[in-house]
């Protein structure tokens, strides 16, 4: 057969799927049933030369006097066609000389040498190693081996590329002894001190220094400026080479190299920083406020713009002017319908509420629904306004303006040992601008579970190190706080910031030395639970509080918490904030940053809703005991713990299982913690102890026993203590028979189900934010308007009041209605997962630019193959229907040979382009007041129309 590449997909260690694959474009192609890969062999023998090769053997055997039993049983598999072990020592013997690797290459070839000195003194170790006296029957080092002489003196003498130019494996900094602030650039690591030395000393090589992103090459720029000789930045690698002087490009690379040949040398991240590779991130791309609808079920309650509360009954295909198109079939109150056309579907969000019945479906047409939102906006005008009121008030407040970032603090951004993530890099970037203004910061981080809060809370607080200042960490666990204790430590260890924890698992006499080190000011940074808010804990200057998970702490912590809001600057961190917090963020009292770009590699958590089986837990149990992992099983109930784990000991007698819950001693406690993350345990029977910030990557598999006691962010909390890693994690609600759940509790975990894209966390907070209501806020309850329209809707009505009472002027807004002779939907047999396709369609229709839009093309083609005619259409379609937005095109209508496209009174059109327009092609017309009529029956062929239509808006 034909030799190509292949790209095979793996599901954790079985495989997927086989498809083509284009090395040029780096895209799959047709899926494959079957491919043959062929075992390599060191040992190449034409048909014949076997035989010939085996006497070879058996006269070297018999010459050096080796024995008869091991001759015969090493001879007899060679003969029967296998390579018996050791077989490569024999090579030389086999082939009649030894080869030197660079007799491979021609006499101009580049040699890449990685620490070629180190190559150099391992061969020579080896050479020597295995030149010592040995078993009789093998043949001597030098009739084997290569010349390591040779081959080095063969390297040397022809081009060479030298990588490892810094040596990565002992990257080190300088010790900093100076106290915060400080003037200038203390801490510079080695790397760096070496770069300068070479800038200035106007070396004749050219240097070249690449790194991952612009901020990197910003910070460097600040570490280098007191440099004499400057460095330049460039577009391209090529424009750097050629560029005078030293230059900086942006790109990847994992290792520097020099070319001593060319006088080129190439600097990168892990040679100034001593930093990993880098990993590319992938996005999850959904709008922040969008609730998932690819898992929407025939009967589900919906909630469409314009129309009201009505329930889905499914997908529908429908000819209409002459294409084929499919449209969700909605039914309203009276049994009326409504088909509403895919591209429309960012018009139509899930329902969710805290009733237990189902709200009343809206009157298709009737008054009701505009009445409703129009009571919403007037209420919500006069809300906006107090809004405004408390954000003013909240900016006059006096705070401290943190000063700009120094080289010190751009070098510990330079140490992060991986690459921001987008969001991430911009929640940094927005809370220093915060902590940079002269009102105190109030700011809620929402991110999941390990997507990086807890690096932008320690460029916080190094931030606020750096002018001086502490910074206050408070946790709601023990076993959090320790946690955070060690990540701080760490990466915070060659830099001269102190860093102290208060909390139960602290011995007094190191609690009193925390204490005395903040009310002297010799502590930076102290880390604890909410003994952080006792009258004891003096602070010599405290200018920052970062609070994760606020929602886990008592009612008197939290008056506490708001009184610290006025005075210093507060960074608020959660992965499912509770509504109260999250509606604050929505209305403007708060500031709110996102993180939904999961880290690289990261799998979503396999979850199942399952009733109670022995059976089940010892799979579940053993299964991921086989593959060298550890599983928590949730038992939130103290006082039969010690069955739950006698439970688990007689299902898996082989499973080494230990118990952990808040009411147990503080050594106990840390010794079974501590045990569980050394693997001295595999099973770990706990309570929702486990809850915040426990990060233990190889435990990969949850059961929770009764999971319909949980709420909706605690069971999202503890399955994020699950799936930290690459491999694929598991996750088992356990619940009693269907009788015994109640509808609420069934709700929240079919929810939980749904939730289990990566990135899920602020979603679900939505979800929590429409089934409980947002709380008493300004005095008024709020949940009820929320409940009457649902989340999404209620949010972009309260964003458009705040805009109105700040006198923002809204700007057009059109939605077109487009009606095209051309086929554009995505087939069943092209993508045969109805919620799959509703994902799509939703994604589709939410495009915000033809860039975004084309991003989609792509992933389609390469998830589900080549683009049939009808999802290309439904691209064409997409493509008019973004242009035809932008422009303000209110309407597009087939009418027989004509397209008329209706334009709203303030679109975007030159009356000179249109005039232009006119007179040059008769095909169109103008039709007033605001109608073009466009001849489109020269074009037989349905995407010619859709290009010709594309055209003559784009000339506009």
């Amino acid at each position: 057969g034909r030799e190509e590449p292949v790209r095979v997909e793996l599901a954790e260690d079985l495989i997927d799927s086989l498809r083509t694959f284009n090395v040029d474009t780096q895209r799959s192609g047709t899926e494959i049933g079957e491919c043959l890969l062929l075992p390599v062999t060191e040992l190449l023998l034409a048909p014949g030369e076997r035989e010939k090769a085996a006497r070879v053997l058996f006269e070297h055997f018999t010459a050096s006097g080796g024995g008869a039993t091991a001759r015969e049983r090493f001879l007899s598999q060679f003969r029967d066609g296998l390579d018996p072990p050791g077989i490569g020592i024999f090579m030389p013997l086999l082939y009649g000389k030894a080869s030197h690797p660079p007799d491979y290459f021609p006499e101009n070839a580049l040699f890449f040498l990685h620490e070629f000195e180190e190559i150099r003194g391992r061969l020579k170790a080896f050479f020597r190693d295995a030149g010592r006296p040995g078993p009789a029957f093998l043949p001597r080092a030098e009739k084997v081996y290569a010349d390591p002489e040779k081959t080095i003196a063969r390297l040397s003498s022809g081009k060479k590329l030298l990588a490892g130019l810094f040596d990565t494996a002992g990257a080190r900094k300088i010790p900093c002894t100076s106290p915060l602030p400080s003037t200038v650039p203390a801490s510079r690591p080695d790397r760096i001190t070496e770069l300068v030395r070479l800038l200035e000393e106007g070396t004749a090589d050219k240097i070249v220094i690449i790194l991952h992103s612009t901020s990197s090459a910003d910070r460097l720029e600040v570490l280098l400026q007191d440099a004499k000789n400057g460095i330049r930045r460039t577009g391209s690698f090529s424009e750097a080479v050629k560029s005078r002087g030293p230059a900086i490009v942006i790109g990847a690379l994992s290792s520097g190299f020099y070319l001593p040949g060319e006088g080129l040398r190439v600097i990168c991240d892990a040679d100034l920083f001593g930093v990993p590779t880098y990993k590319k991130s992938t996005a999850v791309s959904f709008p922040e406020w969008e609730l998932p609808i690819g898992s929407l079920t025939k009967g589900d309650i919906v909630v469409h713009i314009d129309h009201g509360i009505g329930k889905y009954l499914g997908l529908k295909q429908l000819d209409v002017a002459g294409a084929v198109d499919d449209f969700l079939h909605l039914s309203f109150s009276g049994g009326d319908s409504l088909y509403v056309p895919v591209w429309q579907m960012n018009r139509v969000q899930s329902y969710r509420s805290a009733s237990e019945t189902p709200p009343p479906l809206s009157k298709l047409g009737g008054a009701a629904w505009r009445h409703s939102k129009a009571r919403i906006r007037r209420s919500l005008r006069l809300m906006a306004q107090e809004l405004l009121k408390i954000s003013a008030a909240r900016q006059s407040q006096p705070g401290y303006a943190f000063p700009p970032p120094d080289p010190i603090f751009r070098e510990f951004e330079m140490s992060f040992p991986w690459n921001e993530t987008p969001d991430q890099d911009r929640t940094i970037r927005e809370v220093l601008q915060d902590m940079s203004a002269p009102v105190p910061m109030d700011r809620l981080v929402c991110g999941d579970v390990g997507f990086g809060k807890t690096e932008v809370a320690l460029r916080a607080a190094f931030f606020a190190a750096a002018a001086g200042k502490q910074t206050a960490v408070l946790v709601p666990t023990t076993v959090l706080a320790q946690q955070h204790f060690q990540n701080f430590s760490s990466r915070l260890k060659d830099f001269p910031v102190t860093v102290g924890l208060l909390s139960r698992f602290v011995p007094p006499a190191t609690r009193k030395t925390v204490l005395e080190s903040l009310a002297q000011g010799s502590l930076d940074i102290v880390i604890g639970t909410h003994r952080l808010l006792s009258e004891d804990v003096v602070f010599h200057d405290l200018g920052l509080a970062v609070i994760d998970e606020e929602h886990r702490f008592g009612v008197r912590h939290k008056e506490k918490l708001k009184r610290l809001r006025e005075t210093v600057d507060v960074l608020t961190m959660s992965a499912t904030p509770i509504p109260r917090t999250l509606f604050q963020a929505f209305s403007g009292l708060r500031n709110l940053s996102i993180i939904h770009t999961p880290p690289a590699d990261r799998k979503s958590v396999h979850t199942e809703v399952r009733y109670f089986d022995r059976d089940l837990i010892r799979d579940a149990i053993s299964r991921e005991m086989d593959r060298g992992g550890q599983v928590f099983f949730v038992h939130n109930r103290v006082r039969s713990i010690a069955a739950a784990a006698e439970m688990v000991r007689n299902t898996v007698p082989h499973a080494r299982v230990g118990v952990a819950h808040g009411q147990m001693g503080e050594k106990e406690l840390e010794e079974v913690m501590v045990g569980f993350l050394n693997q001295d345990l595999d099973v770990l029977v706990t309570t929702a102890i486990i809850e915040s910030g426990l990060d233990i990557p190889n435990a990969n598999t949850l059961i929770i026993n009764r999971a319909d006691r949980f709420g909706l962010a605690q069971l999202y909390q503890l399955r994020g203590r699950v799936g930290r890693s690459h491999v694929l994690a598991y996750a088992y609600l356990l619940v009693p028979p269907e009788g015994q759940v109640t509808r609420e509790a069934r709700q929240r975990l079919r929810s939980l189900k749904e939730l289990t894209e990566l990135g899920s966390g602020f979603r679900l907070a939505s979800y929590d934010l429409e089934m409980r209501g947002a709380g008493n806020l300004l005095g008024e309850e709020q949940s009820g308007r929320i409940e009457a329209v649902g989340l999404e809707l209620f949010s972009q009505l309260l964003e458009q009041a705040v805009r109105e009472a700040a006198g923002q002027e809204a700007g057009l807004q059109v939605d077109p209605v487009i009606t095209l002779p051309v086929p554009a939907y995505l087939p069943e047999g092209y993508l045969p997962d109805v919620g799959e396709r509703l994902t799509f369609y939703k994604r589709l229709a939410g495009a915000a630019d033809l860039s975004q839009l084309d991003q989609l093309r792509e992933e389609a083609a390469d998830r589900f193959g080549r683009l049939p005619a009808e999802v290309a259409g439904l691209f064409a379609r997409m493509k008019v229907q973004i242009t035809a937005r932008e422009m303000g095109v209110e309407r597009i209508d087939t009418a027989g040979p004509f397209l008329l496209v209706g334009f709203h009174p303030q679109a975007k059109v030159s009356p000179d382009a249109l005039i232009s327009l006119l007179t040059s092609d008769r095909r169109l017309a103008f039709v007033p007041p605001v109608t073009l009529k466009i001849d489109i029956s020269g074009f037989p062929k349905p995407m010619d129309r859709v290009e010709f239509l594309m055209d003559v808006l784009r000339s506009l």
